[in-house]
């Protein structure tokens, strides 16, 4: 049995459903994970730590705590450096950042020692030059292969000489099987229900954003689209679930603009049982800025996404929106080209079918499994 080390900074809770995979479903591999049990970095949710002590088959982690030092946003994890000489694995796994120092001298030390090395990052998201782009192209040729969250980042990294056999696209998931559970409990009576007690004009199309309201998003940009396509006599309701820093901003340009009994502020949610009636009680999501996890949980529940062409600033997930098909993308900053795509999809309405098949293909836990194994084996 080949046995291979994951080493990551935190177990982030939204990545449980693929870790317990890794544990529980690979019969030729056993994978082992090391981090911090305790996040102290941001406010990413972490795995209970618990699970390290519970048996794999009591749902339970192959789960070894190390400790995290940072100074400033550089990090070095205790007994990292020492893995690379172990002769308890074959392979390690390492997150693909260059500001996490010692993964610098652990994998390089694993390659010295023989040991089958990938980093798991998003790559280049961008064709990054200068001296940033020639320390991140150093870092990743440190490992055999990488595991990366998009394709566009696999042709960028092609583009800059890397060899396309070691480039592996695994993309990126939720809780999956919670997710399709959860949909498939919900009718169209409560969707109906639901719409009408969220909303004071349920008749009208339901925009919605899921995620952080925070400027980066540009959410005022979804307020000022509905207020141009208002003046052509196309009305929509917008739910917003989630807070931050902007949701006062947002109230007041939406009274400013006269659209205060369209838009609903629902606040932060991540039950799911309680986030799939309120995504599917919705028409369209949109997310004017930089779009991740949201095109995600939006697609799996069967609503179109529109997002800005800026891919750039995009996170790889915007790669599951296919233009008239799972979605659109708008020109940059334009509002005026964002409010012509919305009224394009409030007219043609969502293909809920191909909205699953993207997630049910890629976006899963069970593909992310069969990629990382075979990045591992070194098939391709």
């Amino acid at each position: 049995m080949k046995k291979v080390a994951v080493v990551y900074q935190v177990l982030a809770h939204y990545r449980e459903p693929i870790f317990h995979r890794l544990c529980h479903e690979s019969d030729d591999i056993e994978y082992t994970f090391f981090s911090d049990e305790s996040n102290t970095f941001n406010s990413v949710e972490v795995i209970d730590p618990a699970k390290a002590s519970l048996p794999i088959e009591k749902g339970g982690l192959r789960w070894h705590f190390v400790k995290n030092f940072y100074c400033r946003n550089f990090l070095w994890q205790t007994s990292i450096v020492k893995l690379a000489f172990s002769k308890e694995f074959d392979c390690i796994i390492y997150l693909g950042d260059a500001q996490y120092i010692s993964t610098w001298f652990s994998c390089s030390l694993a390659r010295l020692m023989g040991k089958r090395t990938l980093m798991w990052s998003h790559g280049f998201l961008r064709n990054e030059n200068g001296i940033k782009g020639l320390i991140r192209k150093t870092f990743y040729k440190l490992a055999n292969a990488m595991l990366l969250y998009g394709n566009r980042a696999r042709k960028i990294m092609i583009d800059k000489g890397f060899s396309p056999d070691n480039l592996y696209v695994v993309y990126n998931s939720l809780d999956y099987d919670k997710q399709i559970q959860a949909r498939d409990a919900i009718d169209e009576q409560q969707v109906k229900d639901l719409r009408g007690k969220i909303f004071a004009n349920p008749e009208l199309p339901a925009l919605f954003f899921i995620g952080r309201l925070i400027k980066s998003k540009k959410l005022n940009m979804i307020l000022q689209a509905m207020h141009l396509l208002a003046k052509k006599r196309i009305n929509a309701n917008l739910l917003f679930i989630g807070d931050g820093s902007e949701t006062d901003n947002l109230r007041s340009l939406a009274k400013e603009l006269d659209l205060q009994d369209k838009v609903v502020f629902y606040g932060k949610c991540h039950n799911e049982q309680e986030l799939a009636p309120l995504i599917m009680a919705c028409d369209i999501c949109i997310s004017p800025g930089n779009i991740g996890l949201t095109a995600m949980h939006s697609l799996i529940y069967g609503k179109s996404v529109i997002t800005s062409d800026k891919f750039d600033i995009q996170g790889p997930e915007f790669e599951a929106i296919e233009p008239d098909k799972t979605g659109d993308f708008f020109a940059g900053d334009n509002i005026e080209d964002l409010a012509v795509k919305i009224e394009k999809w409030i007219k043609k309405g969502n293909n809920k079918e191909l909205c699953y098949k993207i997630i049910d293909d890629y976006y899963n836990p069970c593909y992310q499994v069969k990629v990382i194994n075979e990045a591992v084996m070194g098939q391709k």
